[in-house]
């Protein structure tokens, strides 16, 4: 059921500030599963804002406490020479950060990189995955529980 951000959120610098969830809680309670996207949203600042899907899986799995959260790319993990690299903790990210690009096309949300920055500004224990949602059965194996992709985790 497609919930848009702009009627439930405003950010103050690009980040998200308030966001009503009741409606979304009171979804998941009867099984039927929220989509939301990236959207322009009011910002309490700049006047109106970017809001990524990143940003918004990030806080939501912060604010409903999930043990999970993956965000799904049109590629295999965050790749380094065309390999995927397996785990990206703030211990190696400077390491691997000239191997981790914004987008090819146009994202005004900054990318790889900018899911890999979200996830790694995570405050919690949320174990945290980038994989291929493109590939047959990979979000499925995802929510049995597998690891797909690269793991981004606090160390």
């Amino acid at each position: 059921m497609p919930l848009h951000p702009f009627g439930c959120m405003v950010t103050e610098n690009g980040r998200i500030a308030e966001m009503e969830t009741d409606q979304i809680a009171i979804m998941l309670s009867r099984g039927i599963v929220p989509v939301l996207h990236g959207d322009v949203v009011m910002d309490l600042k700049t006047g109106a804002s970017i809001v990524s899907g990143d940003q918004l899986a990030t806080y939501l799995a912060v604010k409903f406490k999930a043990a999970r959260v993956g965000l799904g790319t049109a590629v295999d993990g965050v790749l380094a020479d065309g390999a995927v690299i397996p785990l990206i903790t703030p211990a190696n990210f400077k390491s691997l950060r000239p191997h981790i690009q914004g987008s090819e096309g146009i994202d005004v949300t900054g990318g790889m990189l900018g899911k890999v920055l979200e996830l790694l500004a995570i405050k919690t224990d949320i174990n945290s995955y980038i994989f291929n949602a493109s590939k047959e059965d990979v979000i499925a194996r995802f929510l049995s529980g597998d690891e797909p992709g690269t793991r981004v985790a606090k160390g």
